[in-house]
């Protein structure tokens, strides 16, 4: 009987991580369109605070940002197709703003990052749990509101205490 619980365990995990794989390899070109991009809004800004470029920087990062998210927008097609019904994408999400605030933590010198981080690594496991039934919607929505609009208006606010390094 434990035996049989540890094999579908292991047989979860495998499968997960075969969709977070596969997941990561149909991004790549995102990646690099967003790397591209940034970096050219990068450059562009300094070559125009340097005086080398009349482009202002508004106007470049309009481009930079808003390109990228029409060749983004592509993937509206794997909705369609029906392609989006494995369910993964919320999940992935979460776990790259667990990530995101994670790191976060340490670079701001903001201690309690790091658990609204672990908050979204908790709602990427319930998240790919729940990745083929509906009340997956809702979720993402209170986790966008509760650990992306939170922590922002709680940093927004000014009342942050930040740790001495």
């Amino acid at each position: 009987m434990i035996e049989d619980q540890t094999r579908e365990d292991i047989a979860f995990i495998r499968r997960a991580i075969e969709e977070g794989g596969a997941y990561a390899t149909a991004s790549s070109p995102d990646m690099l369109v967003w790397g591209i991009a940034v970096a050219i809004g990068y450059l562009g800004t300094y070559g125009f605070v340097r005086g080398w470029s009349p482009v202002s920087p508004g106007a470049l990062w309009a481009a930079c940002l808003g390109l990228p998210w029409l060749f983004s927008l592509r993937r509206v097609a794997a909705m369609v197709t029906g392609e989006a019904r494995n369910g993964w994408c919320n999940a992935i999400v979460a776990g790259v703003m667990g990530i995101a605030f994670f790191a976060s933590a340490s670079l701001a010198r903001l201690p309690w990052l790091r658990w609204v981080g672990i908050a979204w690594w908790i709602g990427e496991l319930v998240l790919f749990a729940l990745r083929h039934r509906v009340e997956v919607l809702p979720l993402s929505a209170a986790l966008m509101l509760l650990l992306l609009e939170g922590p922002g208006y709680v940093l927004m606010s000014g009342r942050v205490r930040r740790v001495e390094a």
